[in-house]
């Protein structure tokens, strides 16, 4: 398969901008591509480490795509169509609140994840995601809802996302036993 792809050429002093073609020799599937990176993981860590990295590595992106990224773009696009916005991500808040979601937040959580960071997992990441998505994009998003008359049709889709497991925690709380497993736990790591 050929490619065309953007390089530079110097001609009299200065740079021009050409394209060309280039010849593809293989694409490489990501499975193979994967393989070829825990061979050099390998390297240095041992094969479970290695393995148990991906899994971790592998939970955080589902966990990210099916629990913010998804259902955040979703409702995006559907505030798009309805004309709740307009223009680019940048001409709103809510758009500025789903790219900070997407691109900011998200993507400084996946490379801290893939980089075995965990404050930028974390703290930088996920907490980041976490508390856009609930008290920023979902309030924003309403707020757009009730001034265009559509609070019914918004508050429908967004109680559907907040009704699955991974949201429990928002709209109920911690119950007491879970409260009581957690501070056991607290107790055991901290020896308090």
């Amino acid at each position: 398969a050929k490619a065309k792809y953007k390089t530079y050429v110097l001609k009299e002093g200065k740079l021009k901008k050409v394209m060309e073609d280039k010849q593809v020799q293989e694409v490489i599937s990501w499975e193979d591509r994967r393989n070829s990176m825990k061979g050099v993981c390998k390297q240095c860590h041992g094969v479970q480490q290695v393995e148990n990295f991906y899994v971790q590595f592998d939970n955080l992106v589902v966990t990210y795509n099916e629990k913010f990224a998804k259902p955040t773009q979703m409702l995006y696009k559907m505030a798009h169509k309805d004309g709740l916005v307009h223009g680019s991500t940048f001409h709103t808040e809510l758009g500025w609140h789903w790219w900070e979601l997407w691109h900011h937040e998200g993507r400084r959580a996946r490379h801290g994840a893939a980089m075995g960071g965990p404050d930028y997992t974390h703290w930088h990441g996920m907490y980041d995601v976490a508390h856009n998505f609930y008290y920023k994009f979902l309030p924003e998003l309403m707020h757009l809802a009730a001034e265009h008359n559509m609070t019914e049709k918004y508050k429908k889709e967004v109680d559907k996302i907040l009704s699955r497991p991974e949201h429990a925690w928002y709209k109920e709380g911690f119950g007491a036993e879970t409260m009581k497993a957690i501070k056991a736990e607290q107790a055991e790591r901290y020896k308090q």
